[in-house]
This record gives C-alpha cells, sequence and structure tokens, in this order.
C-alpha cells in the first residue's frame, strides 16, 4: 500500500500480527494516514478497516473497500482467524 510516491512506508511482518478484526471507522477520522488516540491508522477508503494488533502492543489500522479479502489473506498467511470484534 503507498500514498502519493510511496513515502511514507510503513512494512508490518505478519509475525508481529498477534490478532486483526474487522472495524469500522468513525467519519471523523477521515482519510489518509493518521494518529488517533495513540494508534496508527491509514485510510485509504471509506469506512471499513481491518484492525490489527501487534506484538508490541499497538494498534494499526488499514481502512479498504476490500475488508473481507484483506481479512482472508491476513488468515492464509498467518496461523490467526479474525477476532468477532471488541
Amino acid at each position: 500500500m503507498a500514498f502519493g510516491w510511496g513515502w511514507p512506508r510503513r512494512v508490518i511482518d505478519v509475525a508481529d500480527i498477534t490478532a486483526f478484526r474487522p472495524v469500522r471507522n468513525k467519519w471523523w477520522y477521515g482519510f489518509g494516514i493518521r494518529v488517533i488516540s495513540g494508534w496508527w491508522m491509514y485510510n485509504v477508503w471509506g469506512l471499513d478497516a481491518v484492525e490489527l494488533d501487534l506484538a508490541s502492543g499497538r494498534k494499526f489500522r488499514i481502512g479498504t473497500d476490500e475488508t473481507i479479502d484483506l481479512a482472508a489473506a491476513l488468515t492464509l498467511h498467518t496461523a490467526l482467524r479474525p477476532d468477532p470484534g471488541v
């Protein structure tokens, strides 16, 4: 995923993901790269996102119009299944 010319760039190793879940962002979170309540969000589309829990204890959200496909890819490449939500 890249914004603009590919900078800034963020790479997350799948081994660092401890859990993930589909979520819905608040409309006022906006689009682009954001820090919201202490966690990062890269939002490229709408209100739907996948929230990642990282081994460091931090959270990271990826906003996308393809949350189901992203969750399926994470399931395929990790031993994890999506959390039912919080």
